[in-house]
């Protein structure tokens, strides 16, 4: 069964599954921004955009450690770093408002 989020965003016509290609210098607030941008125009979204680590249990990401739009230090290089350099690197997006986006 598919999320309310999913669900949306698929009638939408968008594509929830993202792949970017980041340079180390690739602040994390653009990439947030971009994101918003583009979550924006559909109807699941809500709240604020947050960027945490995939791995993240979704029940622990309020208290866990991620990215917001106001965090203009950290950029994509101190992101893969901080996750330990992982093979594959992928975050999770979560909105404010509780809804998920895998």
């Amino acid at each position: 069964m598919l999320s309310v989020a999913l669900r949306d965003i698929l009638q939408d016509g968008l594509n929830p599954y993202l792949e970017l290609t980041l340079k180390p210098r690739k602040a994390m607030s653009s990439v947030i921004r971009h994101l918003s941008q583009k979550w924006g125009r559909t109807s699941a979204a809500a709240g604020q955009l947050h960027l945490f680590p995939y791995s993240q249990d979704s029940k622990s990401i309020s208290s866990g450690q991620g990215w917001s739009i106001e965090q203009t230090t950290s950029n994509a290089g101190d992101v893969f770093a901080v996750l330990g350099s992982p093979s594959v690197f992928r975050l999770r997006q979560v909105m404010s408002g509780g809804l998920k986006y895998d």
